[in-house]
């Protein structure tokens, strides 16, 4: 915190109102880092969020400290709220969501959601959102433990409120007279609050539950005891004694019948699908450190070959995967640094080959360099902490702009992704007319990449630019005619596109320009 010095550190730290010019400087303090700050109303709640981006949200509250307005950094209401409380029950309890799409307020799609007197959402309303302009209600209801119980099928109406009793008698007739137009859930006779069986909507599913039965593994409904070994190795155990295990036994629709085994730790053991009489069984298997080490598929119980029929998995001594093996696959590695970062990685085809894939990371653990190399010594990276340091200049890995702490052999670059910022363009392969200048602050996001076409020396280079919501508005992309595909999208007020369109340049060819419109309903 050197950087703030004694003064800066004390504003921050004082008591009373926050200061703002303290929280801001923490941005041009610590320009490296991606400084988001927020500013508290201690009556009321959250006032403020400035991204690291620069970018402000702004949140504001009515007189009794509810939340009545949402405002973008132009200060453009987003969202607005207005709440209605009844404490004598005289009248209904609903919150107003005035949800903006357009700039200034000037056009907004209404709901309202309805509470009852324990504060139970039982009615929402979405005010002309079909497409003739007609209301949409939908209704819950609870049974007497207050559980969820029928869920209604939403109707159109011109009302912004309905009783449920109107509700239910009108809901038949938006559904082809169907009596049952909702779901529901029947409970066990338990505190536990199970779910015995689950109806979906409509009359003809009225004899077709999903049911569920919650049982203990028995002599007749049993699960191998499988575990891991201290050299990692599979073992057979027999099978669980009875009453040690949850079941949950689900019969669908269509009479299909599964069983699910869960241990007393929560962990799935045992997933058992039947056809007929006959199981179907995947297991699960867990070493004492609670990893996966083993997934046995359903004909390794017939077949008992791990390499055919069994995904695997291994772990180093801090609970990282560096190795897994699936089915009829070769086995690929994987070496971590200091950090828990992938350096690492490595498949059947490149073990033949002595090769390895590597990663490199920035200081925010963002993928940087990618690429494969030689490296005999890949063990060596468990001891140290690999940084991958950006210079913008001509050099490093591939003349990337990035160099790397830890050395590589024989290194092939095959990505690079740049951050936060556009220096990049700089580099051969960017500083063209092509790549221009960014307007907004892009802290946060990749905004440029190459991609090296396997087999050539040919580079991709590509970048891209935000707005000040961190939506992309134009990407520049290399393609392998020489020239490059650029993409502009224009946003409507609530982040959907109004217009994209697609330029595609190649040497020695015409300018090709495709332009896609979108238009959308008044529920936008």
């Amino acid at each position: 915190m050197s950087r703030l010095g004694t003064t800066g550190l004390d504003a921050l730290c004082s008591a009373g109102s926050p200061n703002t010019t303290a929280l801001y400087a923490l941005k041009t303090s610590f320009p490296e880092c991606e400084v988001t700050t927020w500013l508290h109303n201690p009556s009321y709640g959250l006032k403020e969020i400035r991204k690291a981006t620069g970018f402000k949200d702004f949140y504001l509250y009515n007189a009794l400290g509810d939340l009545s307005d949402v405002q973008d950094h132009n200060q453009n209401p987003i969202a607005s709220y207005f709440y209605q409380w009844s404490p004598d029950g005289t009248s209904q309890n609903y919150v107003r969501t005035h949800a903006m799409t357009a700039a200034a307020g000037s056009k907004y799609m209404a709901s309202y959601d309805y509470y009852d007197g324990l504060g139970r959402l039982f009615q929402k309303v979405q005010k002309g959102i079909t497409p003739a302009g007609s209301n949409l209600i939908s209704l819950q209801e609870y049974d007497g433990a207050g559980r969820r119980s029928e869920s209604w099928l939403p109707i159109v109406s011109s009302s912004v409120y309905m009783s449920p009793s109107a509700i239910k008698s009108a809901a038949p007739g938006n559904y082809s007279s169907d009596s049952r137009p909702y779901s529901k859930p029947v409970y066990s006779v338990s505190p536990l609050d199970r779910i015995l069986k689950r109806y979906s909507p409509g009359a003809a599913w009225a004899s077709k539950p999903v049911t569920m039965d919650y049982l203990a593994n028995s002599s007749d409904v049993n699960c191998i005891n499988y575990s891991v070994s201290s050299s990692g190795a599979l073992v057979n155990n027999g099978t669980y004694a009875a009453g040690q295990l949850r079941v949950v036994k689900r019969i669908d629709e269509d009479q299909h019948v599964s069983y699910t085994f869960t241990d007393k730790q929560g962990h799935i053991l045992l997933e058992r699908q039947m056809q007929g009489s006959e199981q179907h069984d995947t297991y699960y298997v867990y070493n004492d450190l609670d990893n996966l080490c083993f997934v046995l598929q359903p004909m390794y119980q017939s077949v008992s070959n791990l390499d055919q029929y069994a995904f695997q998995y291994k772990y180093d001594n801090r609970n990282r995967c560096n190795w897994k093996k699936l089915p009829g696959a070769s086995a690929v590695s994987y070496v971590y640094d200091e950090a828990d970062n992938m350096i690492f990685s490595q498949d059947g085809k490149q073990y033949a080959s002595k090769q390895w894939s590597f990663y490199l990371y920035d200081k925010f653990h963002r993928l940087a360099v990618q690429g494969v190399c030689s490296n005999t010594n890949t063990a060596t990276v468990s001891n140290v902490i690999v940084s991958c340091t950006r210079v913008n200049s001509n050099s490093g890995l591939g003349n990337s702009g990035y160099t790397s702490s830890f050395a590589l052999v024989s290194p092939e670059v095959h990505r690079v992704n740049y951050y936060d910022d556009y220096a990049f363009r700089s580099l051969t392969g960017f500083d063209n007319a092509d790549f221009p200048a960014a307007t907004i602050d892009a802290k946060g996001y990749v905004t440029g990449s190459v991609i090296t076409v396997l087999g050539s020396s040919t580079k991709l280079y590509s970048a891209n630019y935000y707005d000040f919501e961190g939506r992309i508005t134009k990407t520049v992309q290399g393609n392998l005619l020489e020239g490059y595909d650029t993409t502009n999208t224009v946003y409507t007020f609530t982040g959907k596109p109004n217009t994209v369109t697609h330029t595609h340049t190649a040497s020695g060819k015409t300018t090709r320009t495709e332009v896609y419109t979108y238009t959308y309903d008044h529920a936008d």
